[in-house]
């Protein structure tokens, strides 16, 4: 591995039996060919050999360029913030490690096993999404738990060109570009 590892998060209490930085980068590159679709293209399922109940039999790998530790932070943030708070309607994956590795962000978390979601999930996926909008935030800024850009398709590199100071500053950048895309498509 000729690129440094960069790690933001090193969970203590995490499984005994995760894998090391190189192991987890060449694991994840070779399963992905196999586990790639069309709704998953950034995270890989590794199975592990568990031997103890300090251990896991199976951990979630997101990677790839567009993968931030402000994610992982954020990821953090919400998985701790339920299982502190008991709230059952909705798991976010614990996160074990996160680390860069050249100009790609590796999220290892805990691999909760579910399905896709159908026209009858829809009262569940409402109560959990209910669940999620009642998190407190942190701070006033809008953004990822840290700071940092906010981070979506709506921006046009797929993150806000700036720190936003407030929601209303974010909203009234919003507004801006909604009335400047109607005014160019009357054109």
């Amino acid at each position: 591995m000729s690129s440094t590892v960069k790690v933001f998060i090193n969970d203590e209490d995490k499984p005994t039996n995760i894998p090391n930085f190189e192991t987890i980068i060449t694991q994840g590159h070779e399963l992905r060919s196999r586990q790639c679709t069309s709704i998953n293209i950034s995270g890989v399922r590794m199975t592990l050999d568990k031997k103890s109940d300090n251990e896991v039999s199976d951990i979630w790998v997101k990677f790839g360029g567009d993968i931030t530790m402000a994610e992982a932070e954020t990821q953090r943030f919400v998985a701790q913030y339920l299982e502190a708070n008991s709230i059952s309607p909705v798991r976010a994956p614990r996160v074990y490690l996160a680390f860069t590795w050249g100009h790609s962000g590796y999220i290892v978390s805990e691999y909760i096993d579910g399905q896709m979601c159908g026209d009858t999930d829809i009262p569940l996926v409402a109560t959990a999404v209910q669940s999620l909008i009642a998190i407190p935030s942190l701070g006033s800024t809008p953004g990822p738990v840290g700071g940092g850009l906010i981070e979506h398709l709506f921006f046009v590199e797929r993150a806000s060109p700036i720190r936003y100071e407030s929601v209303k500053e974010l909203q009234d950048h919003m507004n801006g570009v909604g009335a400047l895309q109607m005014s160019l498509a009357a054109l």
